[in-house]
């Protein structure tokens, strides 16, 4: 795979991970003792069963493990979610409706 390629999907990859942590931050406090585990939606362009794909898996079992299951990582891979844009404008509408 040509550099440049390599290069512009992992910019992608960061940005969807940002775009995660974004979303944390803006998330509602969970309420004490509450037993249900925090799911984070990590939509990406990254094929499925690509290398990038396996590495989000990794990551994702790997958070599950360090919070006893508390966290679940639930991967959109290939842009089955749409482009960065649509992601972007489904997650503003999701914000202004918890603003309202």
């Amino acid at each position: 795979m040509a550099p440049a390629i390599r290069k512009a999907i992992r910019h992608r990859l960061l940005a969807a991970g940002l775009l995660c942590l974004v979303s944390l931050t803006m998330a509602p406090a969970p309420l004490q003792g509450q037993d249900r585990p925090v799911i984070i939606k990590l939509a990406t362009l990254a094929p499925r069963r690509s290398a990038w794909h396996d590495r989000l898996l990794e990551m994702g079992e790997k958070w599950a493990r360090a919070s006893d299951g508390k966290v679940i990582l639930r991967i959109y891979p290939g842009g089955v979610a749409g482009e960065e844009a649509d992601i972007l404008r489904v997650k503003k509408a999701m914000q202004e409706m918890q603003l309202t």
